[in-house]
């Protein structure tokens, strides 16, 4: 039986040598073509997107740090990059050398009442994809990014609306269908969901992204399926619409690890809640089983007709493992996740752990067999210095493992393109290539972009660099 089949069972070790070594002088260059690109997410940079559940939310006291201490153009605009959107693709280009751009279509400025389409925000997309055409960028389009129109919460009965009620599945199909028939002609490459397991978990059950709730694991249930259905349609208008497009996922793909290298519980525990949280959505949309681990113990499965195998490519958004523990009383009630997740995030993550990285890479390869793009991958620093440390130690690993472990990663994303409002974490951590003001919105090129252009030119990085 394979780990696919039961991957629940799997044990999980600590490793300490968390960074990869190599010999002076080692040079890794990457191949051609390859996708040399950054990423962003509507919400978190556009800006005024009033229709959203997200703008209600973090309005709310309490549910984003910070957020009424930044200033309020910043609070408004975020990164100003709907406003400033054609500029900055002339920036990426001329400055980055990038080309691609990873970014999301913002479903509530498309569709501010159900039913009702903005026609003068559709062309806008579409012309900003034709504009990345131009200069020889490569838009990959990412469908739903966390942020909801407000119209499918009722008012007073959230947790029997949205996203837990049936209706989602067309709603979004609708959407699906209006976006894709006019950025079809323009738009190759998509990611129909960024993060579904981080958008499950934390909007509904540790209750730290929007919509706020913290449910049962078994009420998960209708949420997880309406995402791989909303997944299974959009793969197929997709490819209705456009011969030879690329469908994924962007996964962020954790791995968890014990504490103690002596207790097996925590080893075994280790390897069920990384199956729950990395890979159980990613191996339904390849099974066509639905599989949804459960705190209590029980596993529920459940088949969904025409899922399997709607994917074309494995997108990973890797940044940190994380440390898991059983705090030890009369009785074991819970276990513990050891990370600063929900810290101010100034120095996120604060371990560079590249063998993690690679592995992941090697999992991701051998356990579906499809095209990997690194989809999200970037630090938050006080020191530059660091967040560049972070990118050149993260592209040695890759090229390792492209030139020795014959894994077929075709592009790179950095996160993010510009500083933004982290959600939760609201503007304090600044993981862009660009600084950006929140005062007046201006940007500023860091030295990690200047040395990511470096690379990007060459298509080569030495592990000299490193020392």
């Amino acid at each position: 039986m394979s780990t696919l089949d039961r991957p629940e069972i799997r044990f999980r070790r600590r490793r300490d040598d968390v960074t990869l070594s190599w010999p002076p002088g080692s040079k890794f260059r990457f191949p051609e073509p390859f996708l040399w690109g950054a990423a962003s997410a509507s919400h978190q940079v556009e800006g005024e997107d009033v229709h959203s559940d997200w703008w209600r939310y973090e309005r709310e006291p309490g549910n984003v740090q910070n957020f009424f201490e930044f200033p309020e153009f910043g609070q408004q605009f975020k990164s100003d990059h709907w406003r400033q959107f054609p500029e900055d693709i002339v920036r990426m280009k001329a400055d980055l050398g990038l080309n691609a751009y990873r970014f999301s279509l913002d479903w509530s400025r498309i569709e501010p009442v159900e039913g009702q389409w903005d026609e003068a925000v559709i062309d806008r997309y579409v012309s900003l994809c034709g504009q990345m055409r131009e200069l020889g960028i490569r838009p990959l389009v990412t469908l739903f990014h966390w942020s909801s129109p407000d119209w499918i919460w009722e008012p007073g009965n959230e947790e029997s609306s949205g996203w837990y009620h049936p209706s989602i599945v067309d709603r979004f199909g609708a959407f699906c269908e209006r976006v894709v028939q006019s950025l079809a002609k323009v738009v190759d490459l998509w990611v129909t969901f960024n993060e579904p397991n981080v958008f499950l978990y934390g909007g509904f059950s540790e209750g730290v992204l929007a919509p706020g709730h913290c449910r049962p694991d078994r009420e998960l249930l209708p949420i997880q399926r309406h995402l791989l259905l909303c997944h299974r349609n959009a793969y197929r208008t997709i490819h209705e619409s456009r011969d030879g497009a690329q469908v994924g996922i962007a996964q962020q793909i954790t791995p968890f690890e014990p504490v103690s290298r002596w207790n097996p519980l925590e080893g075994w525990l280790s390897a069920r809640v990384e199956q729950a949280f990395s890979w159980a959505f990613g191996d339904s949309i390849h099974t066509g089983e639905l599989v949804l681990p459960t705190r209590s113990g029980a596993v529920i499965r459940e088949q969904i007709e025409g899922l399997s195998g709607t994917v074309d490519f494995s997108g990973v958004n890797y940044y940190e493992r994380m440390l898991l523990r059983i705090p030890w009383g009369v009785c074991v009630q819970r276990v513990e996740a050891i990370h600063d997740h929900f810290g101010t995030k100034e120095i996120w993550p604060r371990e560079i752990n590249t063998r993690a990285f690679v592995e992941i890479l090697e999992r991701v390869q051998s356990r579906y067999g499809l095209p990997i793009y690194v989809t999200e991958n970037g630090r938050s620093h006080s020191d530059d210095s660091q967040r560049q440390r972070f990118l050149e130690q993260h592209l040695c690993a890759l090229g390792h493992a492209l030139e020795n472990l014959d894994v077929d990663v075709r592009g790179y994303f950095y996160w993010s393109l510009l500083d933004n409002q982290e959600w939760a974490n609201g503007f304090t951590p600044r993981l862009g290539l660009y600084e950006v003001d929140y005062s007046d919105g201006s940007r500023s090129l860091r030295d990690t972009g200047r040395r990511y252009a470096e690379i990007i030119q060459s298509g080569e990085i030495c592990a000299d660099s490193l020392i």
